[in-house]
């Protein structure tokens, strides 16, 4: 039983997608024919492909022939299609870390490139005025919302980390004020004398703690302060 003029239907297309890829691969690196038939021929997988649906007749030179000249074209086809969507993504990401971008705007890099490639796809199809598929169009829409959706996703978390960083900003703010306030109270106080009687007093850490709470504040709520202040 011999094989059907198209490789859709030819042997090598019957086989499992792993070795039709491996096919491919072993073609692009430059393996000759007998190279690559003694090595598919000697599969189990293609043995039993063509034991079942090829009465037992191995892949021939002139299958591999008609593989090469069809389906690894399209594989050709689709690894350069691959490589630019990888390319625009590449850059895509590329320039959104060079604007100091983050791992959101990454993702929508990537995601812009993939959408440019397939707009592109859509109009070379339009210009060789080949009958476009439905499903196809559909999944460019789907790929479009699926941009917005994640413009609309990074910008939110942009908006978010303004302000997150206008908060802490604020926070470093009202801070420095504290430092500020506490400096000056620190002088005001230290100018009385019986502050620095008790600064510089010979007592321990604790007891001029108390002391100075004292001095400065007077009696305290009860179970506020060191022990031993006098509560109110």
């Amino acid at each position: 039983m011999s094989d059907l003029p198209t490789t859709s239907n030819g042997k090598i297309a019957r086989l499992p997608a792993r070795l039709r890829e491996e096919v491919n691969r072993r073609l692009h690196d430059g393996e000759t024919g007998p190279q690559i038939l003694a090595w598919l021929n000697a599969t189990p997988e293609a043995q039993e492909v063509c034991r079942k649906q090829f009465d037992g007749e191995p892949v021939s030179p002139q299958n591999l022939s008609a593989w090469r000249a069809g389906g690894f074209q399209k594989w050709l086809t689709d690894q350069k299609a691959l490589e630019r969507t990888r390319e625009r993504a590449a850059h895509s990401r590329a320039l959104a870390e060079a604007s100091g971008g983050n791992l959101s705007e990454g993702a929508l890099a990537q995601l812009t490139g993939e959408v440019m490639e397939m707009v592109e796809e859509l109009a070379l199809l339009r210009e060789a005025g080949e009958e476009i598929d439905p499903k196809f169009i559909t999944s460019v829409n789907k790929s479009l919302v699926a941009a917005r959706a994640k413009e609309l996703e990074t910008q939110a978390l942009a908006l978010k980390e303004k302000q997150i960083e206008q908060s802490n900003r604020d926070l470093d703010l009202r801070e420095a004020a504290f430092h500020m306030r506490f400096a000056e109270t620190f002088l005001k106080f230290f100018d009385e004398e019986e502050t620095r009687r008790i600064a510089t007093s010979g007592a321990g850490k604790e007891t001029k703690v108390k002391e100075l709470v004292q001095h400065w504040f007077g009696a305290m709520p009860e179970g506020i302060g060191p022990p031993g202040l006098k509560t109110l």
